[in-house]
């Protein structure tokens, strides 16, 4: 925080020390040092701070005041030093602490630049921010909030700021490319227009960049990552004990789905003291330059080590499986490699993750006084309670240092319709400083400021100063919108109150377990229907009506304006998602209109938009009108969860499941048609999948059989109707009650994923209400299942 500090500075030396300085823009200088101060550290963050300093003086009073080099001021001329230390100023330089002093001679702005410091760059964005309320709601020119002043009237004083948090940070979410942009390609080809040229991109990558530094991201990292993910190719060889003992017996990495996880989400003996002794070898010679020693695990739930002395270490509960709670080895490792650390180096640490299986704190083990435990909240609702009770188990376990770490950016923050977040984030930040956090690192930003700008500004503004409350930086991004500044909070305040805390948070597991590995966003979009209303959007815009008819500035007006075409984008959105089949082509050439017409005065990532929807089953219908392009309205979509069974042996056919009534197969699983077979979530709400089933479908190559009923109308009988396949991986023969209609088998490269069509009106039974529909289908490798949404339609 700041405060106001006597630095053991002979006040009398720079004379009087008004309480108000008023200084002449046209009379002012920016002197900045010629080169760096070696007290204060070599780095030439001093730099970006004088020009940092000039732009927003011109701003602010309408005068460009020179930066001139030390020795080189003019005469009369009120200077403003940068990384400059005033020879009064003899106390030591705390890690990352920034200064400055404001005097009728001058004013200095000065601090620590070793390692990852940012020194003067830091002290102007606190002075700019303390005693001239700039603010920065988002990247750009346009995210600067300031108000105009000429004279300049400054407080006299000395003073700091040093972090609270050694590191503060929300990863970045697209950074600069060096080469040539890629153009989409696929399913997004059609949208290349939507896509930033490689300037534009890389222009505002750079603003995103700057925006984290004058909101004081930064600091020093107290290590953490995935420890081993290249030892088995540097290891595997010569020193196979290293490694988990599989489930087959020996040790080397399981094969995974994706060729390159194999090796990298390969686990460690944990039990195995070599491995301490490797980690410590191989951090030696940088020992020096590295106080943070990276003992964190490999990604990955399942292929933890099978052998006796680790299993000794666990602790389960009845009940459990064996990876819920593996925490007790993983501590036990990090603190042997803590004791030998800091036998070299006193001031080392040993970091260790806390995640997926080690989430929890330790059941028996205690901390050693020098781990770094970085909780990583994966698949961890977002709730405050929750995290209380993790942080609060580590604390309890002895941890001293623990950096918070979570995804909670790419699981909740991914899509364009409003939230209302931003204090659930502040909470649930809160009760990781109070419970000993001394570093935050999100992942990340989505870039989308007009839904998501206020989470990240009050985030980014808590990490810098965690003692002011949610209250204090609400007001602060709500002043950004002047006159309309109440009914802009109005806005903000309905989307928090009236739908994430009475209909959001509430439900927060079930639309996390609707979407899969803890991801809340694709949960929302899946069942946008039972926690939205239109009337939402269209109560939410009168209050950035009501904005607009007060008096605001230009830029204040083109604030409120681009929320209002968020909110009416999110409106549109949410209408072609929740629109029956019939009436989605409609809607989302509507939308996709809005999008051309505004994708330049919207700040949102359009690609990502594009993926969420696309990746998570075409859920605004922007593909619809194209695949369905000469079939009769309306279309008729098929149950998402169709019952299912694993056929291994491939008895199916000898034993005639394609007979088996809607009765007989009730005993079968439940598998969504819009995903592959190995990448189904077990734990949907919808989901009836066995533990056997479960386990096997991950991995599993052979035949499936998939079973559904349908209703078709009546006043179909005159037409040709079909089961229109977005795509199954790889062959499949199609019956419709009890009979074959036809067969798409696997002959070319493409078939796994081209669309095809199985006409079924001849053998359609007029008499039932309902069809019965199943499918037999064949996967000799790789991912497979009916894996792109089954349709009924006609033709005439």
């Amino acid at each position: 925080a700041k405060v106001l500090i006597v630095l053991g500075i002979a006040i009398m030396g720079f004379g009087c020390l008004e309480s108000k300085i008023t200084v002449d823009p046209e009379n002012a200088v920016i002197v900045l040092s010629e080169k760096a101060n070696p007290v204060l550290g070599g780095a030439k963050s001093h730099i970006a701070a004088a020009e940092e300093l000039n732009k927003h003086f011109k701003l602010i009073t309408g005068v460009n005041i020179p930066i001139v080099k030390d020795g080189e001021v003019p005469a009369g001329k009120y200077p403003f030093y940068i990384q400059i230390v005033p020879s009064e100023d003899k106390k030591a330089i705390a890690s990352q602490e920034s200064r400055w002093v404001i005097t009728p001679k001058g004013a200095w702005f000065y601090g620590d630049t070793h390692g990852y410091g940012t020194g003067a760059q830091y002290a102007v964005y606190s002075f700019l921010e303390d005693q001239l309320g700039v603010k920065w709601i988002e990247p750009g020119d346009e995210g600067i909030v300031y108000k105009k002043m000429s004279p300049l009237v400054l407080k006299g004083g000395a003073f700091n700021w040093i972090p609270k948090l050694m590191f503060r940070a929300i990863r970045q979410g697209g950074a600069r490319i060096a080469k040539k942009m890629h153009a989409p390609s696929g399913d997004y080809a059609e949208f290349a227009e939507f896509q930033a040229d490689l300037n534009s991109h890389n222009k505002f990558a750079e603003e995103v960049m700057l925006w984290k530094k004058r909101v004081k991201m930064g600091g020093s990292r107290p290590g953490g990552g995935h420890a081993f993910c290249t030892w088995w190719e540097k290891y595997g060889k010569s020193r196979p004990d290293y490694f988990a003992l599989n489930k087959f017996g020996k040790r080397e990495p399981v094969p995974m789905e994706k060729a390159w996880q194999t090796d990298q989400f390969v686990k460690i003996c944990a039990s195995n003291s070599a491995v301490v002794d490797q980690l410590v070898e191989n951090w030696t010679p940088r020992k020096k330059i590295r106080r943070f020693v990276n003992a964190g695990m490999n990604d990955g739930t399942d292929n933890f080590c099978l052998c006796e002395k680790c299993k000794k270490l666990d602790v389960p509960l009845k009940g459990e499986r064996f990876a819920d709670h593996l925490t007790d080895r993983y501590v036990y490792i990090t603190n042997e490699l803590a004791k030998k650390v800091r036998g070299i180096r006193p001031d080392a640490y040993a970091t260790m993750y806390a995640y997926l299986s080690t989430l929890r704190a330790p059941r028996e083990l205690k901390i050693e006084p020098n781990v770094v435990v970085q909780v990583v909240p994966y698949i961890i609702p977002l709730e405050s309670n929750i995290t209380e009770e993790i942080l609060g188990g580590w604390k309890t376990a002895g941890a001293t240092m623990l950096a918070f770490r979570p995804n909670y950016h790419c699981k909740y923050m991914t899509g364009c319709i409003p939230l209302g977040v931003e204090k659930q984030m502040f909470d649930v930040f809160q009760n990781a400083v109070k419970n000993g956090c001394v570093s935050t690192d999100y992942d990340s930003l989505t870039n989308n400021w007009p839904i998501t700008g206020i989470t990240d500004f009050i985030l980014a503004s808590a990490m810098a100063d965690p003692s002011k409350s949610f209250d204090h930086w609400k007001d602060q991004y709500y002043s950004a919108f002047g006159a309309g500044s109440e009914d802009v909070g109005q806005y903000f305040d309905y989307w928090r109150e009236k739908v994430w805390h009475k209909r959001l948070l509430p439900n927060i597991q079930k639309i996390c377990d609707k979407g899969g590995a803890g991801d809340f966003t694709r949960g929302l979009f899946w069942s946008m229907g039972d926690y939205y209303k239109l009337s939402d959007f269209e109560n939410a815009a009168a209050f950035l009506k009501a904005a607009l008819r007060k008096r605001l500035t230009k830029v204040e007006r083109s604030r409120v304006a681009e929320l209002l075409l968020a909110n009416e984008h999110a409106k549109l959105t949410f209408q072609a998602i929740t629109a029956q089949p019939a009436d989605k082509s409609e809607f989302a050439k509507k939308l996709l209109a809005f999008r051309k017409k505004h994708k330049d005065d919207l700040q949102l990532q359009w690609m990502g938009v594009f993926y969420m929807e696309l990746a998570n089953g075409d859920l605004t219908g922007m593909k619809l009108s194209k695949k369905m392009k000469g079939y009769l309205k309306p279309w008729l979509k098929t149950d998402l969860f169709w019952r299912f069974a694993l056929d291994p042996k491939d008895v199916g056919m000898k034993e005639k499941w394609e007979n088996k009534t809607w009765n007989q197969t009730a005993d079968w699983d439940k598998l969504r048609t819009d995903k592959f077979w190995e990448r189904q979530f077990a734990f949907d709400e919808k989901s009836t999948l066995s533990k056997p089933v479960a386990e096997v479908i991950q991995r599993y190559d052979g035949i499936g059989w998939y079973t559904t009923q349908q209703a078709i109308p009546a006043d179909w009988k005159n037409r040709k109707i079909f089961l229109r396949f977005g795509a199954v991986d790889e062959s499949c023969w199609v019956f419709l009650n009890g009979k074959k209609v036809g067969e798409h088998l696997y002959k070319h490269k493409n078939d796994w994923k081209t669309p095809f069509e199985i006409r079924i009106d001849k053998l359609i039974d007029w008499t039932k209400a309902k069809q019965q529909i199943t499918v037999r289908v064949q996967d000799k490798g790789g991912v497979g299942g009916i894996w792109r949404t089954v349709w009924v339609v006609s033709k005439k």
